[in-house]
């Protein structure tokens, strides 16, 4: 502290001056004085509202004023930087000192559904899951009570798409004590550094995959951390992953629960909350889920579940189409948009600040039947200057080149100075971007979890928003014989491989892939 603290602090109630003075080994002693010289006045108004007018300045010197919301935190025998956890005293105050927060630092007028009830869980320090539709304020929770609570947080997610949207996010409200590690910095060759400003608490929030938290550099920076001060809160970001990847592909999310249970202890071994958020998960996902983690249900609040989740703003369209009439209905879909939202096609597509009919058009593989670039080819001859992104760069592409191209593209998209961008499923979950208008799958998603997840991109402002679904059919009769209620998914994996590859469409497509 020596490096960071004044050599004098003087406390005043206004005639007596109290002056402390730091002496060569960092303590400091006491003793009465006349007034000083002020570098910094920082004023002590506790019983203020933080929405208050703020007093005028009384003297050339830059003022801080501190206020309260009145949020209560248990602190017992806490020291200064100490790595114990604390929790929340909950009284009839609570829910307006967390409204001032949300008002002040989100500026956000008040909760929304099942919001409220999930800082509160984490902030009196018991396990939460989420289950709230897209475009329902999720990240906020976490946010919101990481910052409540003296600590650090820790963030599971998925994609290194979503690492960055999130420390976008975060930037937006002012935080920028946030670090993410990905695949990304470790080619830049940051990770010595963001471990340096992990370990030292620098970083408010932590951002990472799964994956990460088996290396054992990222465990050594967390094991210094919680030495410093407690982890007070582990998130399990897009939840449902733990079930659908982590049997597959991903299997670092089948051991997640019990590893932050460990890594993320206190030095006495006292674990944070979990915190598992997610839009999309079945009930047999759900209960995997659970499973997996290690969550118990404490109470009726340990999973919070909203009322609905239909999103009323989102109005969606089938367009059945023959395989050789698929580019066509592409553009057919496309230059049809304007007339849907009520604008002329001259100006729709052009970029308009916040006002942008942003949109997106997915893609099922980079390099497969409907390409990518083909892709961009098509809808840039209406929409006019379009972008791409994909988790793996298309034929052709210089790897290291592509990364930087793509973050370019994702970065003008957010930006609202590119209307629009092609995309696989990388793009495809927890980007937060409000203006977002419509959306066109070219071609049928891998489930209906993903289809949710994807067009639960749009309309996150509350305005009505288009989703477009081109489905390619060979032959429909066969196609709904396939589908039929009373055939298991064998039989109709046996009768899918088994057809020529010219008759093959969207259907038998993503049941082989089943």
């Amino acid at each position: 502290l020596p490096n960071i603290s004044p050599t004098t602090v003087t406390f005043t109630d206004g005639e007596t001056w109290t002056t402390y003075g730091r002496g060569s080994e960092g303590n400091y002693t006491t003793g009465v004085g006349a007034a000083e010289a002020i570098d910094v006045r920082i004023r002590l108004e506790c019983d203020h509202s933080p929405f208050e007018r703020l007093p005028l300045p009384e003297e050339e010197a830059p003022a801080l004023v501190v206020r309260s919301t009145g949020l209560q935190l248990e602190v017992l025998d806490l020291p200064i930087g100490g790595p114990k956890r604390v929790s929340l005293v909950k009284n009839n105050g609570t829910r307006p000192a967390l409204q001032a927060l949300l008002r002040a630092v989100f500026a956000k007028g008040d909760f929304r559904e099942g919001q409220y009830e999930a800082v509160v869980e984490i902030l009196e320090g018991r396990d939460v899951t989420v289950l709230l539709p897209t475009g329902a304020g999720k990240s906020l929770i976490y946010q919101l009570a990481g910052l409540c609570l003296p600590g650090r947080t820790v963030v599971v997610d998925p994609l290194v798409a979503l690492i960055e949207d999130q420390l976008y996010g975060l930037n937006q409200h002012g935080i920028d004590r946030a670090v993410g590690l990905s695949k990304r910095t470790t080619e830049l060759g940051l990770t010595k550094h963001l471990l340096g400003r992990i370990s030292e608490g620098d970083a408010y929030f932590i951002f990472v995959a799964p994956e990460r938290l088996q290396m054992q550099d990222f465990r050594d920076a967390l094991s210094r951390l919680t030495n410093i001060t407690p982890i007070n809160l582990a998130v399990i970001d897009e939840a449902h992953c733990v079930s659908e990847w982590g049997h597959q592909f991903r299997t670092s999310y089948l051991t997640l629960g019990s590893v932050l249970r460990k890594q993320c202890s206190t030095p006495e071994g006292d674990p944070p909350p979990l915190a598992a958020l997610t839009g999309t998960a079945s009930r047999a996902v759900l209960k995997d889920v659970l499973f997996q983690l290690g969550m118990k249900e404490h109470n009726e609040q340990s999973i919070i579940k909203p009322t609905t989740f239909d999103r009323p703003e989102l109005r969606f369209h089938l367009r059945p189409t023959a395989i050789e009439n698929d580019e066509a209905t592409l553009s057919g879909v496309v230059q049809s948009l304007p007339g849907m939202f009520g604008e002329p096609p001259q100006t729709f597509f052009l970029p308009n600040g916040a006002q942008t009919y942003s949109g997106l058009v997915f893609v099922a593989t980079v390099n497969g039947k409907r390409k990518i670039l083909d892709t961009r080819r098509l809808v840039g001859g209406i929409v006019g200057d379009v972008g791409i992104f994909s988790g793996t760069p298309p034929k052709g592409f210089n790897r290291q080149s592509y990364e930087r191209e793509k973050r370019v593209n994702a970065q003008r998209f957010k930006d609202n100075s590119l209307t629009a961008l092609v995309t696989t499923n990388a793009f495809g979950m927890g980007i937060d971007k409000p203006n977002i208008r419509w959306i066109v799958h070219y071609g049928l998603p891998s489930s209906m979890e993903s289809y949710y997840q994807e067009v639960g991109r749009a309309g996150r402002d509350g305005r009505p928003s288009e989703c477009l679904l081109i489905l390619s059919e060979f032959d429909v009769d066969r196609n709904r014989e396939l589908l039929a209620l009373d055939r298991d998914v064998e039989e109709m994996a046996a009768i899918g491989t088994g057809l020529p590859w010219a008759e093959g469409d969207d259907v038998t497509t993503a049941i082989y892939f089943h």
